[in-house]
C-alpha cells in the first residue's frame, strides 16, 4: 500500500485572472459614475425648486406677466392697514348696492360712496366722530342734492337742482328748522324766503 501526497488547491489563480480584474474594475468604474449621477441630479432638482420658490414668492409680492389673475371674483373686499385694521371695505348687499368705505386708521373719519339697485348714487364724508358732514346724492329722477350738516349731525345746508330745471339753496339753524331758502323756479322766476316758518292763526 503506497501513501499519495495531497497538497491543497491553489486558489490563488482565480484572483488573479486578469479577465475577472477587468470585470471588477470595471464594474466598481460604473458604481462610481452612477454615483456621481445621482448626486448631480440631487444638485439640479435642489436648484430647479429653489427657482421655483424664488418666482412663486416674487409673484405673490410684486406680480408677474402670466401669473397674476384676469378676473378676480368675490362678493365683498377688506383692506387692512399694517396694524391690521380694517382702513376699507368694498361689497354688494343683499338689496343689490354696491358701497365702497374708506375708513381712517385711529377714528371714524371716512369716505362712503353708495350705487343703490335703482340707479340712486351717493357720496358722504363723515368726521372724526362717524358723523356724516357732507353728502352729496343724485336719484334717478335726475334730481342733484348736497346736504352740509354740523358736528351734531344737524342739517345746516341743502343745495339742490330738480330734473325741471330749478335751483335751491336752504339754510337752517342749530336745531335743523328752516331760516332762509333762495333759488330760481323751473320757469326762471327767483325765489327768496327768509324768517320763521309761517303758522296758521288757530286763535278766534
Amino acid at each position: 500500500m503506497t501513501d499519495t501526497d495531497s497538497s491543497p488547491q491553489d486558489t490563488t489563480g482565480a484572483a488573479h485572472d486578469p479577465v475577472l480584474v477587468r470585470r471588477i474594475q470595471g464594474a466598481e468604474r460604473q458604481v462610481a459614475r452612477l454615483q456621481r449621477t445621482v448626486m448631480w441630479l440631487g444638485i439640479g432638482v435642489a436648484v430647479l425648486l429653489g427657482l421655483a420658490s424664488a418666482i412663486i414668492y416674487l409673484a405673490s409680492q410684486h406680480g408677474m406677466p402670466g401669473m397674476v389673475a384676469s378676473v378676480l371674483e368675490s362678493k365683498q373686499f377688506l383692506l387692512r392697514g399694517s396694524d391690521g385694521q380694517v382702513r376699507g371695505t368694498w361689497g354688494t348687499d343683499q338689496d343689490g348696492a354696491v358701497r365702497l368705505v374708506l375708513q381712517g386708521g385711529a377714528n371714524s373719519a371716512g369716505v362712503t360712496l353708495n350705487l343703490l339697485a335703482d340707479g340712486s348714487a351717493g357720496v358722504t364724508l363723515s368726521d372724526l366722530a362717524g358723523n356724516s358732514r357732507l353728502v352729496i346724492g343724485l336719484i334717478p329722477n335726475e334730481n342733484v342734492s348736497m346736504v352740509l350738516a354740523d358736528g351734531s349731525g344737524v342739517t345746516r345746508a341743502v343745495f339742490g337742482l330738480g330734473a325741471e330745471g330749478s335751483t335751491s339753496l336752504v339754510f337752517a339753524d342749530q336745531h335743523g328748522t328752516t331760516k332762509a331758502a333762495i333759488g330760481v323756479d323751473a320757469t326762471g322766476a327767483a325765489i327768496l324766503a327768509a324768517g320763521e316758518p309761517q303758522t296758521a292763526d288757530t286763535t278766534d
